[in-house]
């Protein structure tokens, strides 16, 4: 179909800047910082392997192999 109609597209916007990425060192200072054993595991987890805040809270502890060190996120 050779129509010579121009087709409005919207794309999405992009981001322009680049993320801030935090070192090794300052991670580790703000985990440490943290006083609370409960929200220090959950902010370690979270970091340690990628996952969301909802993820890490809807953890149970079978979902945690020590075995093979895998998580099971759902």
């Amino acid at each position: 179909m050779k129509i010579p109609e121009k087709i409005n597209l919207k794309f999405a916007k992009r981001s322009k800047k680049l993320p801030i990425v935090l070192s090794r060192e300052e991670i580790k200072n703000i985990i440490d910082a943290i006083r609370n054993p409960k929200h220090k595991l959950i902010i370690s987890l979270a970091y340690g392997a990628g996952l969301r805040i909802s993820e890490v809270v809807s953890l149970k502890v079978k979902d945690v192999n020590f075995e093979e060190l895998t998580i099971h996120a759902r």
